[in-house]
């Protein structure tokens, strides 16, 4: 998981879920179904640099996310 919270609200990532909590707006969420837009959000989102990780890292961590996104049971919160 990973989150960041600013002025208007929180964003969170769950698995493949990024959940946007604004005070004004309400919750909004989306599936993100491709580990280019998973990473790109990572970085462009929450700020965090991903220089590090190899093709390999990075398909290893989409192989695991993916998996505990289709365990998590269906109808899950946000």
């Amino acid at each position: 998981m990973v989150l960041r919270h600013d002025t208007k609200g929180s964003d969170a990532l769950r698995c493949r879920i990024l959940t946007r909590i604004d005070g004004a707006k309400g919750t909004s969420g989306r599936e993100l179904t491709d580990a280019d837009k998973h990473f790109g959000v990572i970085v462009s989102a929450f700020g965090r640099n991903l220089d590090g990780m190899t093709p390999v890292d990075r398909a290893a961590l989409w192989a695991r996310v993916t998996r505990a996104h289709e365990a998590w049971p269906a109808g899950r919160p946000g």
